[in-house]
């Protein structure tokens, strides 16, 4: 596949979000860095090309308000949407994470990424580009 440039994985310590992570480190070329935050806590890969990877931690209402300055010079954006079982039924929970969301992705786009990438438990791809966020808001 085409190269992702240097990479941002938010969300990042879940199943999903760790697979993303691996799918970019495995094969050598696919990226040139990755910086990936884990909600809680820092993600943890040891597989190959391990040295591209700069795991941080970062809750996701963070890196939408505070943090938001850290989400600029990437290439391509991979944010893990995870609603918890738990919190699934509440509007509100959802609400905020789908703003926080698309804050985080209009950050990284401010910042120069070209590519957004919503990855939802499913493993599937909600939409590949900005134009999708653009026209739901």
């Amino acid at each position: 596949g085409k190269g992702v440039g240097r990479a941002l994985v938010v969300g990042a310590t879940g199943q999903t979000g760790s697979e993303v992570v691996r799918q970019l480190l495995e094969e050598r070329g696919r990226c040139t860095a990755v910086v990936a935050y884990g909600n809680s806590r820092r993600p943890h890969y040891d597989g190959p090309n391990s040295e591209l990877l700069e795991p941080r931690q970062a809750k996701l209402e963070e890196l939408a308000t505070s943090r938001s300055a850290e989400l600029s010079g990437f290439d391509t954006l991979f944010i893990h949407v995870g609603t918890q079982k738990r919190k699934a039924g509440l509007e509100g929970q959802r609400k905020l994470e789908f703003d926080d969301t698309l804050a985080v992705a209009t950050a990284a786009k401010a910042g120069g990424c070209k590519q957004c990438h919503i990855v939802t438990s499913q493993g599937a791809s909600a939409s590949s580009s900005f134009q999708y966020m653009q026209t739901k808001g």
